[in-house]
């Protein structure tokens, strides 16, 4: 049923004629068949007045088009898409607090498409963030290990949440949603491993070393800071004139991300 449709169920309540026609005058079968159509309902319980404003401004605006994780969510139902999406109504809070993420963002799912991304990394390694559809195609039906890699993600987002409360976050460049992206691969790569990545040494113990992985990470934002800011990047160590133009350009590329993250990666290892 289009929009049409919707308004001519309410011109009979308002006995309004559109298009010259009106509910009454309809043939009894053709009133039958109208009623027995069925329509789609979501119920809204607890959403701010602003959202719901937002929510309808988009339904009845014909030139906003769906981004691509509202077309995956339109066009899947299954496990890749139910962890996701319980992963980032779980975080949702603490990535918008953070400044990780926006309300106008989240408005758009951009929470989903975040965890659904982090997810992907741990499931088959860090790479670009083109790959999302297939992940949800491939684990439509079933996703093995789902708990392990849940599990995992918790893990992360613990020892993050650990190092930053989301007010401390905000202040540092791994509010950046591409590094933010960076900072969560390198942690879960040194606690259990990613494809795509360098070896490195392993430790699942992570946490018990909070304050040290704290102070690597807020050197490498204020480095990141004090460097963007030479000129032409004159006298800018060159793993750092890396880091920073790999920040810049094709963010969500395959070998942008693996070397941020391997870069992170070693100046953690070097830390602890």
């Amino acid at each position: 049923m289009d929009f049409m449709d919707c308004n001519f169920t309410l011109s009979r309540a308002h006995n309004k004629d559109l298009s010259g026609i009106k509910y009454d005058n309809l043939p009894s079968e053709v009133q039958s068949d109208f009623l027995k159509y069925e329509v789609g309902v979501d119920l809204l319980y607890d959403i701010p007045y602003k959202d719901i404003l937002d929510i309808f401004a988009r339904l009845n605006t014909y030139n906003m088009r769906l981004n691509s994780q509202e077309l995956l969510n339109a066009q899947y139902v299954g496990y890749f898409k139910q962890i996701a999406y319980n992963l980032g109504y779980e975080y949702v809070e603490y990535f918008v607090k953070g400044g990780v993420l926006s309300e106008a963002n989240v408005s758009r799912m951009a929470e989903a498409n975040l965890t659904s991304d982090l997810l992907i990394s741990l499931c088959d390694g860090v790479q670009s963030s083109k790959a999302l559809e297939g992940f949800y195609r491939k684990f439509d039906d079933e996703f093995p290990n789902v708990d392990k890699y849940e599990e995992q993600f918790n893990e992360v987002m613990s020892v993050i949440g650990d190092c930053y409360r989301p007010d401390e976050l905000t202040r540092t460049n791994w509010s950046r949603v591409h590094l933010f992206y960076t900072m969560f691969s390198s942690i879960a790569h040194i606690m259990f491993g990613l494809n795509g990545l360098e070896p490195v040494r392993r430790n699942r113990r992570i946490h018990d070393a909070i304050g040290r992985l704290k102070i690597t990470l807020d050197d490498i934002s204020a480095r990141f800071d004090e460097y963007s800011q030479a000129q032409g990047l004159e006298g800018v160590p060159p793993d750092y004139a890396l880091f920073i133009d790999n920040s810049r350009r094709g963010t969500t590329d395959t070998g942008n991300r693996q070397y941020r993250s391997n870069f992170v990666c070693a100046k953690i290892i070097e830390g602890l």
